[in-house]
């Protein structure tokens, strides 16, 4: 696996292995990153302000490809967390709680949510 994930204290860790200086963050105020292991943080959220972050995860084969799953659907960046926007239609307006990415084909990704309450 090139990638870890990490969550300790509410905030969310992302790794990539072959770049271990590089880091990202998701915290209830959007994503970090830090390009000098951890040195200095930068905010990597536009597109994202004030999102709070439920998941990231990078796509293995292109690793500037991040996605985030946010309580207003996932967004996906391809440009290292720079420059955010909603994934694709239809997966806005939800509270994702889990991301996966496909192995076999990494243009695939996953969100999982919740279940929603039935009244």
């Amino acid at each position: 696996m090139v990638v870890t994930v990490e969550y300790h204290d509410g905030v969310l860790r992302l790794i990539d292995q072959r770049a271990p200086s590089v880091l990202y963050i998701g915290t209830d105020a959007g994503v970090f990153k830090t390009t000098s292991a951890g040195d200095r943080w930068l905010p990597a959220r536009q597109g994202l302000e004030e999102r709070n972050i439920r998941a990231l995860t990078l796509d293995p084969r292109r690793p500037a490809r991040l996605f985030a799953a946010t309580d207003a659907g996932v967004f996906r960046s391809d440009d290292r967390g720079e420059h955010w926007n909603l994934a694709r239609e239809g997966l806005n307006n939800l509270d994702v709680r889990a991301l996966g990415i496909d192995p076999q084909s990494t243009s695939i990704c996953m969100p999982m949510s919740r279940p929603s309450r039935r009244r």
